[in-house]
């Protein structure tokens, strides 16, 4: 029987530890970071360009592939990330889709219309994800298939992206609805937890344009991705039993059912942190994001850079709970 519990008193100690740092993120903005003078640096080289008429449709197809960035073992469980190369720098999984869209904005901005993506043969999409070395993608078929059935769900109905978004910032509440329509798009309708829906809509509620017209007072449900899950189990603020800890640190594969426990677990934590602490989640989900940055799947982690040091179990033997899946 598998078993994951929150240990709230872990929890707490993370809440107060957050309540009083200095530096509190405001949530990324998918167009720049501030530099150590407090500057903008535009990240020219990852996203599309303030106003460019194609962003919204690159975004929705970015979502859509924001998934599985490792590879498996010959007889199951977790053997490497996907790491690439862009411009002759090491890029990995996430980093190096956004730097192969935004070179394909560049070269080819209709790319991303729904009509084009319904007939793109997988030719053409090896082409347009090619790193460098060509570093294969993980479970590349699978990715045409939903970059097909994505392109023809839209098309066939005579929907846009952007047609998506005006609808959704037509309703009284926009969140809520925008999840409501692209839930049952292919790429985005295989996940109760609607990760790569809400972060789609994030991305478009706060790049510099405010695509989508998110009010202050809905609520924004919790981001959960692997790395996410990671960060908080190796914090301690979700526990396992011995038999799923066992399988977690010898990265295995796991079932369904352990996995949506543990996901289902890191959820509710991150919706207690943005309640106890008056966050946003956007700052939340960024705090942790930034995390994993320290707590990597390869290497040991850097626990003294890592912001969450003080509070931390330091659990630095668990992972992610292992299942290949499009959902993120």
């Amino acid at each position: 029987m598998h078993v994951v519990t929150l240990d709230h008193e872990r929890i707490e100690k993370v809440v107060q530890h957050l309540k009083v740092l200095r530096d509190v993120p405001r949530g990324m903005d998918f167009y720049s970071v501030e530099g150590a003078d407090g500057e903008r640096i535009v990240l020219e080289d990852m996203y599309p360009p303030l106003d460019d008429p194609h962003a919204v449709d690159l975004f929705f197809f970015a979502c859509l592939n924001q998934y599985g960035f490792w590879y498996e073992r010959e007889l199951g469980g977790y053997r490497a990330p996907m790491v690439g190369r862009f411009n002759g720098k090491e890029a990995k999984g996430s980093d190096l889709l956004w730097r192969l869209l935004r070179r394909q904005l560049g070269m080819d901005p209709r790319f991303f219309e729904p009509e084009r993506l319904a007939a793109l043969s997988s030719e053409e999409l090896a082409i347009a994800l090619r790193d460098d070395v060509g570093t294969p993608w993980p479970d590349f078929a699978t990715r045409v298939r939903l970059t097909r059935g994505y392109g023809r769900a839209l098309s066939s109905n005579g929907w846009t992206p952007r047609a998506i978004v005006e609808h959704a910032n037509a309703s009284a509440r926009p969140l809520e609805e925008f999840i409501r329509l692209t839930r049952h798009l292919p790429g985005f309708n295989e996940d109760l937890l609607f990760k790569k829906n809400i972060f789609l809509a994030m991305i478009l509620a706060r790049r510099p344009e405010q695509f989508l017209k998110v009010g202050a007072n809905e609520p924004w449900p919790p981001i959960v991705d692997y790395h996410l899950m990671r960060v908080i189990l190796r914090l301690g603020l979700v526990e396992l039993s011995p038999h799923d800890e066992s399988d977690n640190v010898r990265r295995l594969q796991v079932c369904p059912t352990q996995e949506s426990l543990v996901r289902t677990a890191v959820a509710s934590v991150v919706d207690l942190l943005v309640q106890r602490t008056g966050m946003t989640m956007a700052a939340i989900d960024e705090l942790l994001w930034m995390a994993r940055r320290y707590c990597p799947e390869m290497s040991e982690p850097e626990c003294s850079a890592c912001q969450f040091e003080p509070v931390c179990a330091k659990k630095t033997k668990r992972f992610q709970p292992i299942l290949r899946t499009t959902a993120y």
